[in-house]
């Protein structure tokens, strides 16, 4: 992303490494860091609100799946058939694309 809407002194500056540093391989346990710090100085640290809480961000986890993965494939579909046929098989099936693990789903595990 920053690559993308950033200019080249932006992506070369101090904050444009950083920012690249993060977003990059170590995205994901910056994010688990981050999260676990921020349940850790939740205000709601009884059991109920985590288990709430985990089961949200499961949730969340799955709408993500659908709207990154189910909808477009099927989006596709409906005005260029033609396009739609030319999708490989793995990733025009809803069920895996649904289905399918992201760090959301962790974190609602691990929280």
């Amino acid at each position: 992303m920053l690559l993308t809407y950033s200019t080249s002194g932006v992506v070369n500056s101090i904050f444009g490494l950083i920012i690249g540093f993060l977003g990059g391989s170590p995205s994901a346990p910056v994010f688990m860091t981050l999260m676990g710090l921020s349940f850790y100085y939740s205000r709601n640290k009884g059991l109920k609100s985590g288990i709430r809480r985990g089961l949200q961000l499961i949730l969340f986890g799955y709408l993500l799946n659908f709207f990154r993965g189910v909808l477009p494939v099927y989006l596709t579909g409906l005005p260029a058939p033609s396009k739609a046929a030319g999708i490989p098989a793995a990733v025009a099936d809803y069920t895996n694309a649904f289905l399918e693990l992201d760090i959301l789903h962790f974190a609602g595990q691990a929280g």
